[in-house]
Formats: C-alpha cells, structure tokens, sequence
C-alpha cells in the first residue's frame, strides 16, 4: 500500500495520521477534523453517488433501485461495524447486518408478530442484501418509491421504498457523527478509530 493515498476529498491517509485522537478527550479541534474526514468519506463514495441516481428519478416510475438498495445494505453494515470497532467484517456481515436492523426503530415500528425482530431481520439479509450482492435479483419481495422503508406480510418482507430507506439510513449516520463529538461517548470513539486501517496505521500513541 502506497504511504500517502486519498482517504476522501480533500483529505489523505497522512492527515488522518497526524490526528492526536484520544477517546476520552474533550471535544478537541482533531476529533472534529477526524469526524468531519469519515463524514466527507461516507459522502463522497456512497451517500452522494446514491442521491444522484435518486435525484435522476423518472417521475411516478422506480428506476436505479436495485443499485441503490444494494449500496444502503452495504452502508448498514458498514456503520454497525464501525460502532463495533471490527477491522474485519468476514464471517460477520449476517451479525452486524442483522444488529443494525433489530437496534433501529425505523425497522421494528411495523413487523407482523408472526415472528421475533430477529428473525425477520434475517429475512432482510438473506432476501435483500445477500439477494442483491451475490445473485443481482430480488428474493420475493419489490423495491419501490413509496410507503414504508419496509413492508411486511405475515410471512416475508414484501416491499422495501429505497427512497425512504436511503433517506432514514443518512439520518442514523447523522446521528452517529454527534455522538463521536461527545467525550462521554469514549467507547463509540474508541471503536471508531478502525478508520486506522483504513489509513494504513500501524499503531497509535498516546496523546
């Protein structure tokens, strides 16, 4: 891996690298720059690309949806894991996928009670995500623009409205972003710097 490499716009793994980032701290300058880098980071390779497929919408017809659904499945994961400090997601995305789902009140707010919050976040997983990654299709279930960001039958996920979904998931990422501003939140912090893999750091000192 190169010394030096774009991490975002505007900013490179050698200015990560240079943060002094202690999780306990007080709301220091390098905590802001450093949460301002993942947000430009997020915004640049997925939430902006996301939106401008979004944005380019036939009116009254879905279009992109697939492609779309398939980039916020990722970014579900992608933020569970950061909260979780995992370096490596092999083996585990069914986990963190499934975590994020039960944990977030936009997706237990309308599940039948045919079956637990778990279950049908696997259902999600293995319908949606796992359907769109690996085979290119959905498993049962319709991608809209309308209504709920998941709609349920007795039995399977019926209908995910990628807008709405697209829209809640960069609210949780939002929220995310202020909790890292608060020092009493020095676990979160601590798991957020796996942003030093990213970055090619090999250990950190203290500061």
């Amino acid at each position: 891996m190169p010394q030096d490499f774009d991490i975002a716009l505007g900013h490179t793994a050698a200015d990560w690298k240079r943060l002094k980032l202690d999780p306990h701290a007080r709301d220091t300058s390098d905590w802001k720059t450093a949460i301002a880098m993942l947000r430009a980071r997020m915004e640049d390779r997925f939430f902006s690309p996301v939106q401008l497929l979004i944005d380019t919408q036939v009116p009254c017809k879905q279009v992109h949806g697939f492609v779309v659904l398939a980039i916020d499945c990722l970014r579900m994961e992608m933020l569970q894991g950061f909260r979780k400090g995992l370096k490596d997601h092999k083996g585990k995305s069914g986990e963190l996928f499934e975590r994020f789902l039960v944990a977030w009140p936009v997706f237990p707010e309308n599940l039948p009670a045919t079956k637990a919050a778990s279950a049908w976040a696997r259902e999600v997983y293995v319908s949606c995500r796992c359907a769109l990654l690996h085979s290119g299709c959905s498993n049962g279930f319709t991608v809209g623009i309308s209504g709920e960001a998941f709609t349920f039958d007795d039995e399977a996920l019926r209908d995910i409205n990628r807008t709405k979904l697209h829209a809640e998931i960069e609210l949780v990422y939002n929220a995310y972003f202020e909790d890292l501003l608060k020092s009493e939140k020095s676990d979160l912090r601590a798991n957020f710097l796996r942003m030093d893999v990213i970055c090619a750091v090999a250990t950190r000192e203290e500061s």
